[in-house]
């Protein structure tokens, strides 16, 4: 979906509120910020959306969230994930999303993976 838009002089304000965010000690809304982030093309996002595709990472974060992810938030994660890395158009992601769309015990995670590798520039 598009971004509402945004006049010039507000956007470094929108830009420092996100990146407040993005360093924010709750994995979610650090999770959410890397997206807005991704959306405005602001490479910041990168890491973090490493870290969303890093299911060790996820389970990690599950296990200390006080409360288990399911699968189907995971693959949610993980596939939101993707959509940001196509946003960033970062082919840094590519051997990570090779990895994934190879290997992931997901067949939505797998297919996501080998679409967004279609999408992203080498």
């Amino acid at each position: 979906e598009k971004l509402p838009e945004i006049k010039p002089a507000q956007e470094a304000e929108v830009l420092a509120a996100i990146r407040t965010a993005h360093h924010d000690r709750v994995e979610d809304v650090r999770w959410n910020a890397a997206l807005a982030l991704a959306r405005f093309r602001d490479a910041e996002a990168a890491s973090t959306l490493k870290e969303m595709l890093d299911r060790g990472h996820l389970a990690q974060v599950s296990a200390t969230a006080g409360s288990a992810m399911t699968e189907e938030m995971t693959v949610d994660v993980m596939v939101n994930a993707m959509k940001g890395a196509l946003e960033l158009g970062d082919a840094s992601f590519r051997p990570l999303l090779d990895e994934i769309a190879a290997r992931d015990r997901s067949m939505d995670v797998r297919q996501a993976a080998r679409t967004a590798l279609q999408a992203l520039p080498n």
